[in-house]
């Protein structure tokens, strides 16, 4: 990116410590993804009933595989991006939380949108 006139250039490792920063939070958000797939409690019923319950978690599997798939090519994105990327001013930063910001909100809607088996009915 290129220098605006009249600004201090930030640290180089600065730079570094936004990709570690993305990372870590596609990471977690990745992580949190698979906190709505729960397995079927024991107290529910007889073991024989154990294969429909856990055939019932097929939305929740399917959201998660959905959503990882979605953040995973995000993240390559953000690598093939960021490794072009020679110098950076805090608008770089600002745009990168803005990006990080929607990164972090996907496990909400697909909690919301994989959590009822009806909603494909």
């Amino acid at each position: 990116m290129a220098k605006s006139p009249g600004r201090a250039s930030l640290p180089a490792k600065g730079l570094e410590r936004v990709v570690f920063f993305s990372d870590a939070l596609m990471a977690i958000a990745i992580t949190l993804l698979v906190l709505e797939l729960k397995p079927p409690g024991a107290e529910a019923g007889p073991v024989a009933g154990f294969g429909e319950r856990l055939l019932a978690l097929w939305p929740k599997a399917l959201g998660y595989a959905v959503s990882f798939w979605v953040i995973a090519l995000y993240w390559v994105a953000h690598h093939r991006c960021f490794e072009r990327i020679r110098d950076y001013d805090r608008r770089l930063i600002y745009a990168n939380f803005l990006f990080l910001m929607f990164i972090a909100f996907l496990p909400f809607p697909t909690a919301l949108l994989f959590s009822d088996p009806s909603h494909f009915a």
